[in-house]
């Protein structure tokens, strides 16, 4: 008889519960240190991209699909993705329980994952791209950093120097000193599939409760809730084998006498 039961875990900050699932998380920290080629703890975007098209030798993945991932898992915008981003991002593509997969195949068929919600979401943000062409005052394709100002101001939040800077710096993923209008659509959608609040919100209002975000990141502020109120920590579906004859019965008087006073 094979029973299944859900369990939860901690790694780099996460609770865990029992020791089985530390092992677990434990061999997903090998699997990242694996492509973590310069062990700086981090993984680039190309380290990123490695890693995509060794556990995924069969999908054809283009750099475009690799950007797209990146940008989604990266969730603090620091150009890097660290062991914990790694694995919030392997549980949050998943509905209601992890699969009870090899770390390798939970990685491949979260990368599949990732790629179709990005892809759907982009396809629903194509007006997102008018957003952006209205912010390109000279129409190169790009908003540098002051026509990233006056959009910041067109649209209403209210950022200093530094917080426009910090913000500008997060999403200009390729680190150019400008942002393209790939770079705007996948931070839009990234940032719509991360908050279910957000989930039904229209392109324009997303990019300005974008703007808000990485100024309270940029802040120090930056709280969980509200419209910040990330998806429910998902739990791992585990496999547990019970055999149909247990090693031995429990008799009545000792099921009654559990030893306790009465």
């Amino acid at each position: 008889m094979e029973a299944v039961v859900s369990t939860q875990s901690t790694w780099g900050g996460l609770d865990f519960f029992d020791e089985a699932d530390e092992k677990w998380f434990e061999s997903i920290k090998d699997v990242f240190d694996k492509f973590d080629h310069d062990g700086n703890g981090h993984l680039d975007r190309d380290e990123l991209g490695n890693a995509i098209r060794e556990v995924c030798p069969h999908m054809k993945v283009t750099d475009e699909d690799i950007h797209k991932i990146f940008i989604r898992m990266d969730l603090d915008g620091d150009r890097t993705i660290s062991s914990e981003e790694f694995f919030l991002e392997l549980e949050e593509v998943w509905d209601e329980e992890i699969p009870d997969e090899t770390p390798e195949e939970l990685f491949g068929n979260a990368i599949r994952k990732h790629i179709y919600l990005m892809n759907k979401k982009v396809s629903e943000f194509q007006s997102i791209s008018e957003v952006f062409n209205s912010f390109d005052g000279d129409h190169n394709g790009h908003l540098d950093y002051n026509e990233f100002a006056r959009a910041v101001m067109k649209v209403g939040v209210d950022m200093d120097d530094d917080d426009l800077t910090e913000a500008f710096n997060m999403i200009d993923t390729s680190g150019d000193g400008a942002i393209d209008s790939t770079e705007f659509v996948f931070m839009c959608c990234a940032i719509s599939l991360r908050y279910p609040a957000l989930e039904h919100a229209g392109p324009l209002d997303v990019f300005r409760k974008c703007l808000y975000m990485l100024r309270d990141v940029a802040q120090d502020a930056f709280e969980p809730v509200g419209d910040w109120e990330p998806r429910p920590r998902m739990t791992r579906r585990m496999s547990i084998n019970i055999p149909d004859e247990a090693p031995g019965d429990i008799s009545d008087p000792e099921f009654v006498d559990d030893g306790l006073p009465v």
